[in-house]
């Protein structure tokens, strides 16, 4: 008896092993034969292994081989679930093609991937494009809701609308929150968010410790009674090491509507002080608000250099051309320019609003 258990185990085993060889559309995994995902059923097949902890793909290769979804048969599931050991943990390569989604969850962490972790992981080159809508959640962006350390994130692109119902939330076009390098990354859609305190950013809702290189926002951002960055809400700079803000780009108009905000056109809140470094970085946007509103930065201190803002600000007291607020800090700024009209009824600078 014993026996016959061991070997219908084993043949349980090695089905399993032999059904996840055959999954997806083709592909061993790896970086020179990735598991390739053709079509809606495959993307699906990925969720149910990650959701239901059967296998996280850890440092495993996916390759995006064409569009999946429509706007009549859009995605729906989202990879990864609010439990940090089923997120994925492998390399998406979305090869420069779109998947179009229609999300709505109430889950804690919102995006295409809910959270992503582990050792080497990684998503490249994807476009998304549809709409999200998070209710009650706490992080939430168009590629992803949360991502852990030591991954990147490359050419990623959003197009979709994300809507947001929350408060205390952490929401970006691209990701949530993320504590990993993002490089050539783009917000195209439309960010709003109903709720207070929260971070909201074109790119990233809060950056932890990290380099963020040549991302742009053209995504219009709308929020009440939090802080909102053209690409960063929160740039969150651990004082042991450096982090460089590089390149960076605010196209589209922000507007809060209730008081007690921050906004910046590039980084509405750094807490990175000399370890933080913005440079060659432009805000084109019309930003209107409360206080604290810098073309560059919102409030905080950072090394701020070759910074253009050319964006009209209007709002109420302590707001720059560069940094509205630098909050008691000594902020180092060089070679910025403010071509922007500076409208408020307060504290008004054409570098720094308020010390």
């Amino acid at each position: 008896m014993e026996n016959k258990i061991k070997i219908v185990l084993l043949a349980l085993l090695l089905s399993s092993a032999s059904l996840l060889s055959q999954t997806f559309g083709g592909g061993l995994g790896t970086y020179s034969n990735p598991y390739e995902i053709h079509t809606k059923a495959h993307w699906d097949e990925l969720a149910y292994y990650v959701n239901n902890r059967f296998d996280v793909f850890s440092a495993k290769y996916f390759k995006l081989m064409g569009p999946i979804g429509s706007p009549i048969d859009p995605i729906t599931q989202m990879v990864g679930t609010d439990n940090k050991d089923s997120c994925f943990a492998g390399h998406f390569d979305g090869d420069n093609h779109t998947i179009t989604v229609d999300i709505s969850s109430s889950n804690a962490y919102v995006g295409l991937f809910t959270q992503l972790g582990g050792y080497s992981f990684g998503i490249y080159n994807l476009i998304v494009t549809g709409q999200i809508q998070a209710t009650n959640s706490r992080y939430a962006g168009g590629i992803v809701g949360n991502v852990y350390e030591d991954g990147i994130l490359h050419d990623c692109h959003n197009y979709a609308e994300i809507n947001v119902n929350s408060n205390h939330c952490m929401v970006g076009g691209i990701v949530g929150f993320t504590a990993a390098n993002t490089y050539d990354c783009t917000s195209n859609g439309r960010i709003q968010v109903v709720g207070d305190y929260c971070y909201i950013g074109g790119i990233v809702g809060r950056l932890s410790g990290h380099n963020m290189v040549e991302c742009h926002n053209y995504a219009e951002i709308k929020g009440n009674n939090s802080v909102v960055g053209g690409v960063i809400g929160w740039a969150d700079i651990n004082i042991s090491f450096n982090a460089h803000i590089d390149v960076c780009s605010n196209y589209a108009d922000i507007e809060l509507d209730l008081y007690n905000s921050s906004i910046g056109g590039i980084v509405g809140i750094s807490s990175g002080g000399a370890n933080l470094f913005i440079s060659d970085c432009f805000n084109i946007g019309t930003i209107m608000g409360y206080d604290n509103i810098g073309g560059i930065v919102g409030i905080g201190s950072a090394s701020i250099e070759y910074c253009i803002n050319n964006g009209d600000i209007i709002g109420d007291d302590c707001i720059g051309g560069i940094l509205g607020n630098a909050n008691s800090e000594v902020p180092f700024i060089s070679g910025c320019i403010n071509n922007g009209i500076l409208i408020g009824n307060g504290s008004v600078g054409g570098m720094v609003g308020c010390y």
